[in-house]
């Protein structure tokens, strides 16, 4: 499980910035808890089993002079059992963690899908594979949500995601039906809503999507598969990505990113 914290603002009343700006440099900061299994004992020797791990990771980019650090709205996901974040969205940035908190920087492609939200897209929930079995279309692909600000509003997004690396996101929908509300204490939010998880549903082909709406009411939406897929554009079936598996340099391109995460020991690339 993740989870994030942050310290406590100057003036936990205030709705102003200068009165809720958290004392620097780490504004939030993202932790990993492994959740025990009910009626089995941890494994010993499972380095994730150890307690709570902080996350950090550091792009390595200089920090601007008052510049607050925050580690925040990354999407897990997990390929070939291993766990991944998604750790911003435009570009693409894929990051591994380690047991000691470390986060390694895999990957990084383009996002074109996002280049008309109103501002940077940011993570909601974990990225969840889908089974062409399940969504009926050519090849499995990972759903995961993100949001944009628009004038002190919400929007949220589905998005698709190859279940290959580089992990290229390759599609999203229009805004999620999902309700919105105003924050209870800084009414400049007029409209919040966070998606916080999702699942498949298989025996009733739907989505299940978490959410609080306005910061304090949960709430959960139940989606027919066929509703999620309409809020995509059409893409011909086969053409999901001008790169498809048909294209040579597809192909090339996956066998390059499967290269990067050799057995237990990975080196990180870019692309």
């Amino acid at each position: 499980m993740l989870f994030g914290s942050k310290p406590w603002p100057k003036d936990p009343s205030g709705t102003k910035p200068e009165q809720t700006a958290c004392e620097g440099p780490w504004a939030f900061q993202p932790w990993l808890i492994q959740l025990k299994h009910y009626g089995r004992e941890p494994d010993p020797s499972d380095p994730w089993s150890k307690g709570i791990i902080r996350m950090q990771y550091l792009s390595g980019e200089p920090m601007k002079e008052g510049e607050l650090l925050k580690e925040k709205n990354w999407n897990p996901f997990v390929y070939k059992g291993r766990l991944f974040f998604s750790q911003q969205f435009n570009p693409h940035v894929v990051i591994q963690p380690h047991p000691n908190g470390t986060c390694v920087k895999l990957f990084e492609t383009p996002s074109r899908v996002f280049r008309n939200l109103t501002s940077k897209p940011r993570g909601n929930t974990q990225a969840v594979l889908v089974p062409s079995a399940f969504s009926g279309e050519a090849r499995d692909f990972y759903l995961g949500v993100v949001h944009a600000e628009n004038n002190r509003a919400y929007q949220n997004y589905f998005y698709k995601m190859q279940a290959h690396p580089p992990f290229r996101i390759y599609a999203r929908s229009k805004p999620m039906p999902i309700i919105n509300s105003k924050h209870p204490r800084n009414p400049v939010w007029t409209d919040v809503s966070f998606p916080m998880s999702l699942d498949l549903l298989p025996e009733t082909s739907q989505v299940m999507i978490g959410y609080g709406s306005g910061d304090q009411i949960p709430r959960v939406k139940l989606m027919a598969w066929s509703e999620v897929a309409a809020l995509f554009p059409h893409i011909p079936a086969g053409n999901e990505l001008v790169y498809s598996w048909r294209n040579r340099a597809a192909r090339k391109l996956t066998a390059l990113g499967e290269s990067l995460l050799p057995g237990d020991s990975l080196s990180g690339g870019e692309l």
